[in-house]
């Protein structure tokens, strides 16, 4: 798949998830038995700007083998021992140790890990509690939880330092995000091919529009 589950390195498919948040895509994982006999599936969905649903979900399996769930875990386990070998966590670790020194607030701590290419995603209750974290690095295509870079990048760290701090606007642009987002990017719906014809309308009407604003982003 050229999209971004096979350009990026993740560890778990909530990495993925988080990832995919980035260009207003959702994902659920759908577990259950069936006539005794476990199940594992993924859908996808479209998202507005402030992270809600719209639409109707995609199945995985009008998307192609590469987008279900058996795929991702496989994925998960190749790019674990990647990011091992090629050392990927030491550029984000220190740019995210040196930027949590200097960042007053978490506006400022966002737009200064921007600027070196790396994006950081906030999970909060309702309460404005950070419960969960995922730093993006874009330049070396890698998206990794907090805890997994150290105990001092952990949610609770964070929350400690910026949880009380979130400004009215932070939670305008986006609840659990880090404010701005591209919509698309080239390559990203290069994996929506469908399988399986006329199963949903409305779900090959959706992956049909989301190729045209692909193409159309291309043109720009």
């Amino acid at each position: 798949m050229k999209g971004l589950s096979g350009s990026y390195c993740f560890q778990s498919i909530n990495e993925y998830k988080t990832l995919l948040s980035l260009y207003n895509i959702g994902m659920e994982e759908v577990k259950g038995n069936f006539d005794g006999k476990p199940y594992h599936r993924i859908v996808y969905f479209a998202l507005d700007k402030r992270g809600r649903k719209k639409g109707n979900p995609i199945k995985s399996s009008l998307i192609g083998k590469k987008a279900d769930a058996e795929a991702l875990k496989k994925r998960c386990k190749y790019n674990s021992e990647n990011i091992r070998k090629l050392k990927l966590k030491g550029r984000i670790k220190e740019i995210v140790s040196a930027t949590l020194k200097t960042a007053k607030t978490r506006k400022q701590f966002v737009k200064e890990l921007q600027k070196k290419g790396i994006d950081v995603v906030f999970r909060e209750n309702k309460d404005g509690r950070i419960y969960g974290v995922t730093f993006i690095d874009h330049l070396q295509r890698t998206a990794l939880n907090g805890f997994r870079l150290g105990k001092e990048f952990s949610a609770n760290v964070l929350n400690g330092q910026f949880g009380q701090n979130i400004s009215q606007h932070d939670f305008e642009e986006k609840p659990g995000s880090s404010g701005d987002k591209e919509e698309l990017t080239p390559g990203m719906f290069s994996f929506l091919t469908l399988e399986t014809q006329g199963e949903n309308y409305e779900e090959e009407s959706f992956i049909r529009k989301m190729k045209r604003r692909l193409k159309r982003k291309r043109k720009l």
